[in-house]
């Protein structure tokens, strides 16, 4: 097999196989070669695309990276585990973003149960006002929220944030409701 140099519009009619005589896809790239798609340019910082597949002693592995015009690392890196990155070379979640995110809408799923509409349940148990200004001062933040140090040492997950600050909210609510209903009383008593 020696190179082969095509120029201008080339229409295959079967299979094509580089390094293999096995085709079992219209491209097929025999094993142990690595395949490299570069759109947009001749060199690395001027590739746009970059697919990498090989195979390791373990078994496959496949990787998609964007790259970005002018950088070596992948603007969007896609790893065998499924996990995307985007600005960020190694992953750790289904999509890591080292990058602010915008969007319309963000839905997230809760479990069930964890909807705090317990706390307008008749038994819940709503600490005492007391209480809370005694926690407060004691830890400088409110019961279940985690402090500032916490939060910039770990991050902050936001649906356990957003259903504590729901619960909080209902429970403000319901310190309002005995506070009318106080008012309502001391005004009687005046009359």
């Amino acid at each position: 097999m020696g190179d082969n140099n095509f120029s201008g519009n080339q229409n295959i009619a079967g299979s094509v196989g580089i390094s293999t005589s096995v085709l079992t896809s219209p491209l097929t790239v025999g094993e142990f070669h690595g395949v490299k798609l570069s759109v947009g340019g001749t060199t690395w910082a001027s590739n746009k695309i970059l697919y990498t597949s090989w195979i390791s002693g373990i078994g496959d592995f496949t990787e998609i990276n964007v790259v970005g015009k002018y950088a070596n690392n992948a603007s969007i890196r896609l790893i065998e585990n499924g996990n995307v990155g985007i600005g960020a070379d190694n992953p750790d979640s289904k999509l890591t973003v080292a990058g602010n995110i915008h969007a319309r809408e963000v839905k997230v799923t809760v479990n069930a149960g964890s909807v705090p509409d317990y706390v307008f349940a008749n038994d819940y148990k709503l600490k005492s006002l007391q209480e809370v200004e005694d926690y407060i001062k004691q830890n400088s933040h409110l019961p279940e929220i985690p402090s500032a140090t916490e939060i910039e040492k770990n991050g902050l997950m936001l649906a356990e944030m957003n259903l504590t600050l729901l619960k909080k909210i209902e429970e403000l609510t319901l310190y309002m409701i005995e506070m009318k209903k106080e008012i309502e009383l001391l005004k009687s008593d005046k009359k």
